[in-house]
């Protein structure tokens, strides 16, 4: 064997090598962005799972008040919707900028919007938007105001509302 055909075999080697190695970075990053989605929709939602998990029946009264037709909340009461509406709008955008970058499956974000909508049926929400909408993104301020803009008839008590899909995300054609 000569140099000339050992040196071929060397390129070979190194070539195949490398091709090798690069199917083998291709196939973790693939493995590395799947984990990555499933993190960010634990994550999501953990801090939703956090949120409920620190109510009282104190905070579940000012929820259940802020959500009735007609009904006024005293100063301490906006307060207190204010203080468990923050948070939760915080969850909603950061579950909104998930989704929007790819790490939010469509079937967990039909969740989140679908809450978003209960929760904007309130004339507080309304109060409370107005107020901070200036502390979230563009693109989520977009979103809310397009969700407020959609709404049916007078702001009233949703929150025992069931959720009924639209016709795009009813599959097979059977509905819930």
């Amino acid at each position: 064997m000569t140099l000339e055909a050992i040196y071929f075999i060397g390129q070979t080697v190194a070539a195949i090598a490398l091709v090798l190695s690069l199917i083998f970075v291709g196939i973790q990053i693939r493995q590395n962005t799947s984990q990555s989605k499933a993190e960010a929709a634990e994550a999501a939602h953990r801090a939703m799972i956090d949120w409920y998990y620190h109510q009282t029946p104190e905070t579940a009264a000012i929820m259940a008040k802020a959500s009735q037709p007609g009904v006024e909340l005293t100063d301490t009461e906006r307060y207190q919707y204010f203080s468990l509406t923050m948070p939760l709008l915080m969850n909603f955008q950061e579950a909104y900028l998930k989704w929007m970058a790819g790490s939010l499956e469509e079937s967990r974000w039909l969740y989140w919007d679908s809450f978003i909508t209960i929760v904007l049926q309130s004339s507080a929400a309304d109060e409370i938007w107005d107020q901070r909408k200036t502390h979230f993104t563009p693109d989520f301020q977009e979103y809310i105001q397009t969700k407020m803009n959609q709404r049916e008839g007078p702001l009233q008590g949703t929150w025992q509302k069931p959720f009924r899909p639209s016709e795009e995300q009813v599959v097979d054609g059977d509905a819930p």
